[in-house]
């Protein structure tokens, strides 16, 4: 039994004592007093009785009443302390327990235990020992991985378990339910794992993340192997969270193996720059990469180089709307030449997701970039459908601190907008003089 359970037993036994006690001190006191005043009347009457037989007696003696009368008085004098003894007996039974107080502790006992009943089956209880369960699991985890060895997924089943048996209470806890993923994943139990993200989704539709690990899930239950479903909810997640390095991963294996190279290095790419450098994922992802350019270069599809520059392919010039926009840094701006600038176009309002990216160096600048078709970073989201639809834009440039292609506080930006794509002024130009504070 958890500890919190025992201090709550303490504390309704002492809300009991503290109602029941003044009952039973109310009840106490008058009962003694009346029982000090019975002792002192009985002993009176007593007394009183030796008295009157006394006098009796010597009344008898000097013959001022009969025999018969001596004997009448005597039995008259006997019954009135026989009454006074009957009567004090009385008064001494009301002060006795009575079935009152009978009901009074038996109500206390069993509001003490339902209350008890009442917590451990519906109130915080079993999410304590969940809580515990989970941290205790998270340490030996941690343990097992310092020492070399493979954690013991026999815990993450126990915790399973725990979670399935309090979501048949409280279905609607998405936090249970993602805790539940979380560890079936661990498990290697996909489907089990499908089911508990599927759940959260139907409580909360807006979770990029949580439809990322759900196509995740799915990809693993289907032998690692894109599907339509699977390809909707990574582009789902990537509209929602556009940076989301699971959603990147799964929408570059998608445009992979639908020949897509360039899609599947923009993805990939755009995946790697949101992981640490130490990240286990990093380097399949660049072999990915590398793959991908292998086969873009084959089948002629254009992919920009590494380091930003045009691309350098012998295949056709690529088709579709193309922007060049004159890049620049202001004096003010205090920042390592080695550092990455990315500049990209996306839409004015709506989903931030770049319709097109390109990755340069700061030292690389003053430049002109070429933003093309072929640097966009998903299928639902292009310059060709902006173009079509005359969506106004936004084009971006940002210095980057780290690496990474997620703004974080310190990075240095410039931006433009809103460009009219019906109406392209004839000289695009960015000047990044602005320190992002958040």
């Amino acid at each position: 039994m958890a500890a919190q359970s025992w201090i709550f037993i303490l504390l309704a036994i002492m809300v009991v004592l503290f109602v029941i006690w003044p009952v039973l001190r109310r009840r106490s006191l008058p009962a003694f007093r009346a029982h000090v005043a019975e002792d002192e009347r009985l002993q009176t009457n007593v007394e009183v009785f030796k008295e009157h037989m006394r006098e009796l007696g010597a009344s008898l003696a000097e013959g001022r009443v009969t025999q018969d009368e001596y004997a009448l008085l005597k039995l008259e004098h006997e019954r009135r302390l026989l009454d006074d003894d009957a009567g004090l007996e009385k008064s001494s039974s009301n002060n006795k327990t009575t079935p009152a107080v009978l009901v009074l502790f038996t109500t206390a006992i069993l509001l003490v235990g339902g209350a008890f009943y009442f917590y451990t089956h519906t109130g915080s209880a079993i999410d304590v020992d969940i809580q515990k369960m989970q941290q205790a699991k998270n340490q030996q985890d941690m343990n097992d991985l310092m020492q070399g060895r493979e954690p013991d997924r026999e815990r993450s089943r126990e915790l399973i378990t725990a979670l399935e048996q309090r979501l048949a209470q409280r279905p609607d806890n998405t936090q249970y339910w993602f805790m539940l993923a979380r560890s079936a994943m661990e498990t290697n139990d996909f489907s089990r794992a499908v089911t508990a993200y599927r759940s959260i989704l139907e409580l909360d539709a807006s979770s990029g993340m949580v439809m990322a690990e759900l196509a995740q899930a799915l990809f693993l239950q289907n032998n690692n192997r894109i599907n339509p479903e699977i390809a909707a909810l990574a582009g789902s997640a990537l509209t929602i969270e556009p940076e989301n390095t699971t959603a990147l991963g799964l929408a570059g294996i998608d445009a992979y193996e639908r020949a897509a190279y360039s899609e599947a290095v923009g993805f990939w790419q755009r995946a790697v720059d949101g992981l640490g450098p130490q990240s286990p994922g990093r380097k399949a992802l660049e072999g990915g990469i590398e793959r991908a350019r292998q086969e873009a270069a084959k089948s002629g599809q254009a992919v920009a180089a590494r380091d930003g520059a045009p691309a350098t392919t012998d295949a056709p010039v690529v088709t579709g709307p193309t922007l060049e926009v004159s890049v620049e840094v202001a004096d003010k701006v205090d920042a390592a030449k080695d550092l990455t600038v990315f500049v990209y176009a996306r839409a004015w309002q709506g989903a931030k997701i770049p319709l097109a990216i390109q990755r340069v160096s700061l030292a690389s600048l003053p430049a002109k970039i070429t933003l093309n078709e072929s640097m966009s970073m998903a299928p639902t989201a292009t310059l060709s459908q902006a173009f079509s639809q005359s969506t106004p834009i936004e084009l971006v440039a940002r210095i980057s601190q780290d690496g990474s292609a997620i703004s974080r506080a310190g990075d240095w930006q410039g931006s433009i907008g809103p460009i009219d794509l019906a109406d392209i002024p004839g000289d695009l130009r960015i000047v990044i003089d602005q320190k992002l504070d958040e």
